[in-house]
């Protein structure tokens, strides 16, 4: 009988043995996407998200330590794999970390990292859902952010809010990462300081649709000449003294306030081509007809070195608005160097 029990001892020990060892095979040979010392969130990007519909993640990380910390930031898709698309500036929030790329931060200095899923873009199955950051310097760090998107707000914690100590291989100084050029630089006729409108390169982009009841074919003054960041003129089409020109969110946003710039690069007839007469309208899908929010006339101070901007009460957020021209000031065109739309 003791043989017998000692026998099947011997048995079942050596399968527990083999078990565990099998066990610590598999999880030897399984890959993680993350390293011992990461941190490591989670992303709340289960958000609604198409053509229609865009969720925006901003991330940002703080260097507090004494010295630079070449940082590393990994963000990963619902089936695990790697996102390493370059992040854009937009609305005053800046873009220099690109996902996978090591990045050196200054003491006491944040880098940002923004990007939008959805829209024209129809980049949705990009979308990451969590990440981990990594450091190959001994750094303290603290790190945040938040999705916005069409059904509401999220904050992303890392690491509950407080800072980390991030213990580094010092194996390597990675060149810094240079911010995203995709966009147009920033010149003298530039309202994208506080525009809710990004810069455009077209008439149309992940973030919205520029169009105009007509435009001057000649010289390539199209809609988005008005919304680009730049002095190149936005003109109606040859002897349009009247028209309208539109920008389409595709996000709904609350607009109460816009700004006019006069074109600055053609003296002799930038006053006479100002609008002088218009309404500021936005689009209500529900009633199916535009609605008047400001209304101006007779505007005849205007200045190549500031815009004219004008403020009014709205609670409603749209997706389209336009600007309704009524005349000018004795021009054969009505042209704008640059139109900016303010609010959130």
């Amino acid at each position: 009988m003791k043989k017998k029990s000692l026998l099947l001892f011997t048995m079942l020990t050596a399968f527990v043995i083999a078990v565990v060892s099998l066990s610590t095979l598999v999880f030897a040979n399984s890959q993680s996407n993350v390293a011992e010392g990461d941190q490591v969130f989670t992303i709340p990007m289960n958000a609604y998200c198409d053509t229609s519909h865009i969720a925006n993640l901003s991330i940002n990380i703080t260097n507090l330590s004494s010295e630079n910390a070449n940082v590393t930031l990994k963000l990963f898709k619902k089936d695990g794999s790697q996102q390493t698309t370059a992040g854009s500036s937009y609305n005053g929030i800046e873009s220099a970390i690109t996902p996978g790329t090591p990045i050196s931060i200054g003491s006491n200095t944040t880098e940002n990292y923004r990007i939008a899923f959805g829209g024209g873009v129809n980049n949705c199955s990009d979308r990451v859902y969590y990440g981990s950051i990594s450091s190959s310097t001994n750094s303290q760090l603290l790190a945040g952010g938040w999705v916005d998107s069409t059904i509401g707000n999220a904050t992303l914690l890392i690491n509950n809010g407080q800072p980390w100590d991030s213990v580094g291989s010092n194996e390597s100084t990675p060149t810094p990462t240079p911010s995203p050029t995709s966009r147009p630089q920033i010149d003298a006729c530039s309202l994208t300081t506080y525009s809710l409108i990004e810069p455009m390169t077209g008439d149309s982009d992940e973030y919205g649709t520029a169009t105009s009841s007509s435009y001057d074919n000649t010289h390539n003054s199209r809609a988005f000449a008005a919304f680009d960041n730049g002095c190149g003129a936005f003109s109606t089409a040859a002897g349009n003294k009247t028209g309208w020109l539109q920008y389409e969110f595709n996000v709904e946003k609350r607009v109460n306030s816009y700004s006019i710039l006069m074109k600055n690069n053609d003296p002799a007839n930038a006053y006479a081509q100002s609008p002088n007469s218009w309404v500021f309208e936005a689009y209500d899908n529900q009633a199916q007809k535009w609605v008047a929010l400001d209304t101006q006339s007779n505007v005849t101070l205007w200045t190549t070195d500031s815009p004219n901007t004008y403020s009014f009460s709205n609670t409603t957020a749209y997706n389209k608005y336009r600007l309704n021209f009524k005349g000018n000031n004795g021009g054969a065109v009505i042209t704008v160097a640059e139109v900016g739309m303010m609010g959130y």
